[in-house]
């Protein structure tokens, strides 16, 4: 079915979930698709958009029904929420974005909070932030830039990896780090707290590429130089003892 999608003039990109399809036709008229059958879904309410605008990011949740989309443009780059029960606008203005165009766009289970995030390119740098979806308040003011984030499903967390490579689990609700932490009595090295019985726990050797919460928010995956190692983020215990890959991990050049 999705084949009758790929029609001459039409822009689109599936969610991050890909779970949906966001396509923009020559008339700027958005329409969403389900992505498994192709069904059309709704036609979303046009957005004012800059002249020559192209689609970017998409994300969505399917229990708010909240969908987000990122549109660039040379003169300007936006974001837009909209109700897919309604095709309804969120909100009349735009959430204006940094130059830098999305690698990242995440809402949180029951939408309420929005992780957006970019890679330095050119003159810009990278930006990293999570808004609240209804007043599009900014939670996290004075968090550094972190590398390839993650939100946990509940939006009270956000984990990444700052510009040293070092593991960073950030505390949204208090706008704090939880790391790093000095480990208990009896520990070693460094550690993080956590943030049910504020315990710490050694962070990952070598040099962390990249981490993701597991579905239930209580774990977290940390991949770095040395392999990859699952942590429970509420105990503060190794889960598994560092897995070493078959191929050495490396960065980008």
């Amino acid at each position: 079915p999705l084949l009758a999608l790929r029609a001459p003039g039409r822009e689109q990109r599936y969610s991050e979930d890909g779970r949906l399809l966001l396509t923009q036709n020559e008339d700027r008229s958005l329409r969403l698709w389900d992505a498994l059958s192709g069904r059309k879904l709704s036609l979303l309410e046009k957005p004012t958009l800059e002249p020559g605008a192209t689609l970017g990011r998409v994300a969505h949740d399917p229990v708010s029904r909240r969908l987000f989309a990122e549109f660039r443009a040379a003169g300007g780059h936006h974001g837009w929420l909209w109700s897919t029960e309604t095709g309804r606008l969120l909100h009349a203005r735009p959430i204006v974005l940094p130059p830098p165009d999305l690698t990242c766009a995440q809402l949180s289970v029951g939408g309420q909070r929005l992780l957006l995030a970019g890679e330095p390119g050119g003159s810009f740098s990278r930006f990293c932030g999570v808004l609240r979806t209804d007043t599009l308040q900014i939670l996290t003011v004075g968090m550094p830039a972190l590398i390839s984030p993650s939100l946990s499903g509940d939006g009270k967390l956000l984990v990444g990896v700052d510009g040293e490579h070092n593991l960073v689990l950030w505390d949204i609700n208090n706008n704090r780090s939880l790391t790093p932490f000095p480990s208990p009595p009896g520990g070693e090295g460094e550690g993080v707290r956590g943030p049910a019985n504020r315990a710490g726990f050694v962070r990952p050797a070598g040099v962390v590429h990249s981490a993701r919460f597991s579905p239930d928010d209580r774990r977290v995956l940390a991949v770095s130089d040395e392999g990859a190692q699952a942590w429970d983020i509420h105990r503060g215990l190794p889960l598994t003892p560092t897995l070493r890959p078959a191929v050495p991990v490396t960065t980008a050049p």
